[in-house]
């Protein structure tokens, strides 16, 4: 399960798993983002958008659920199915039995929602990690949903999580590396896993324990990853990041967290 608040003034990232629900609350209250483009308002400032997977499998559709943050068993105030079954040129089908995948983000401009899955309408015992026509998948905050863009990845790696800085070229997560619109090999190559845009720079987290776990990625295509100052190298625990500005050095986003899973029931967020 992903999650992620998207509203007309503001939306927040996070990635989520079923083991660390309990984190959820202390990271929603520092990711704020400006929306200023969309008009139409769909979802509703302050509510959370989720990702469901529609069954834990390793090929499956999935819906974009609205919830508001303050009632306890609430139902879901919209359901935005992701189609995978029947529009062959813009489905996109997701594995949910893999514990490192479906990674969502914002936009640079925080105006689309973003994700990744398999472009395709292939269902049954078809593992999605084996689908090579990959998609980049929005939702803006009219609800509208876009397939951004496509790329070929490699057969067993899992697509992973995407953003832009101009709604336009897309800086692709995947298991084998990064990817762009339209490309067929990973460059730079590396087992990549969230995406995000902060401030005009795209910066990714990889689940290497020999490099720091969060950098800054130069370009869309064969750029160079180069891992953030100050940072001690990561681990394969490592599952999510966000980044905010304090306000002590202008607009710069100055403070990271990182989301480590140290069991199947238990997690740390580092500052």
């Amino acid at each position: 399960m992903e999650c992620l608040s998207f509203a007309p003034q503001k939306s927040n990232c996070l990635k989520m798993k079923s083991i660390h629900y309990f984190l959820t609350s202390l990271l929603l209250i520092f990711m704020s983002l400006g929306i200023t483009q969309v008009k139409a308002q769909s979802f509703t400032n302050g509510n959370l958008a989720v990702f469901v997977a529609a069954a834990s499998a390793s090929n499956t559709t999935g819906s974009i659920i609205e919830i508001n943050t303050t009632s306890s068993s609430q139902s879901a105030i919209t359901t935005r199915a992701i189609d995978g079954a029947t529009n062959a040129s813009t489905a996109l089908r997701f594995s949910s039995s893999a514990t490192s995948t479906c990674y969502m983000a914002n936009s640079n401009d925080g105006s689309l929602l973003t994700f990744t899955g398999g472009q395709t309408t292939t269902s049954g015992a078809t593992n999605i990690n084996t689908i090579l026509l990959r998609g980049v998948g929005t939702y803006n905050n009219a609800g509208t949903f876009n397939l951004a863009t496509t790329y070929t990845g490699a057969s067993g790696n899992q697509t992973r999580g995407a953003s832009t800085i101009n709604n336009t070229t897309w800086f692709i997560g995947d298991q084998g590396g990064f990817y762009s619109n339209g490309t067929s090999t990973a460059s730079p190559t590396g087992n990549i896993r969230g995406v995000k845009a902060f401030g005009g720079n795209v910066y990714a987290m990889t689940s290497s324990a020999s490099i720091p776990p969060v950098g800054i990625i130069s370009a869309a295509t064969s750029g160079t990853y180069t891992a953030l100052t100050g940072l001690a190298n990561g681990a394969t625990s490592r599952q999510d990041f966000y980044m905010i500005s304090s306000g002590s050095n202008g607009s710069t986003f100055d403070v990271l967290y990182i989301l480590d899973a140290t069991s199947a029931t238990a997690g740390t967020i580092f500052k």
